[in-house]
């Protein structure tokens, strides 16, 4: 498949989805929630697919939220409008596995910053990996937005006073991977060059625990 704004690549069973707007910080626009939406088509639809692997491009961050810079441009804001009128919910409702309805299990692995609207992808996940200069944060409340979506599924992950510090002192409350991994937000903390090979071990852990579910 061929897309702009993220990779998608399957070797044997497992698929990897990378958001690869580096040079924005893999922030998120209504072309890469489009794209999104497509490759998570074709993983609920290819059998061949049982495990999922998301990931940022580069090393300085996982994915800073929506592009605030690219929504605001005339063409993209009226196709963001054209898919909430259509679809019925906003652009950014279409970016995980969970809010494309695709039930197969998924591996984040966070190799940077993670905050605002990023944190979907951390709320909805299965399994968690972090490297250990990764960093979780919500900036909503500093540019005059409400904290709303994201802390609901994080209080899901961890303690809910944890998150409510993230929601109403935007960036100035950071978690770094080590903290993050103390409250339960992330599974594992690793150092960069080891990340890519653990997440393909839990790809593969994963798969075995798919095919004895299918016993």
């Amino acid at each position: 498949m061929s897309f702009a704004t993220i990779r998608y690549e399957k070797e044997e069973r497992v698929a990897t989805i990378t958001l690869d707007r580096p040079e924005r910080h893999n922030a998120f626009n209504v072309a890469m929630a489009q794209e999104l939406r497509r490759a998570w088509e074709e993983v609920k639809k290819d059998p061949e697919v049982v495990t999922v692997i998301v990931t940022g491009a580069g090393e300085r961050a996982f994915c800073t939220g929506m592009d605030v810079a690219d929504v605001a441009d005339g063409s993209a804001r009226e196709e963001a409008a054209r898919m909430e009128r259509e679809e019925g919910r906003p652009f950014y409702h279409f970016l995980t596995a969970l809010q494309n309805r695709c039930w197969k299990p998924v591996i984040t692995a966070v190799n940077g910053m993670v905050c605002g609207g990023g944190l979907h992808f951390i709320a909805d996940s299965d399994l968690i990996l972090a490297a250990e200069h990764a960093t979780f944060f919500d900036t909503h409340v500093k540019v005059g937005l409400v904290a709303g979506l994201e802390p609901v599924g994080l209080a899901r992950r961890m303690p809910l006073e944890a998150v409510l510090r993230m929601a109403f002192l935007g960036g100035s409350e950071r978690l770094d991977a080590k903290r993050a991994h103390e409250l339960g937000l992330v599974g594992e903390v690793l150092p960069p060059a080891q990340l890519l090979h653990q997440w393909v071990v839990l790809a593969v852990l994963s798969q075995r625990y798919v095919a004895l579910q299918l016993v």
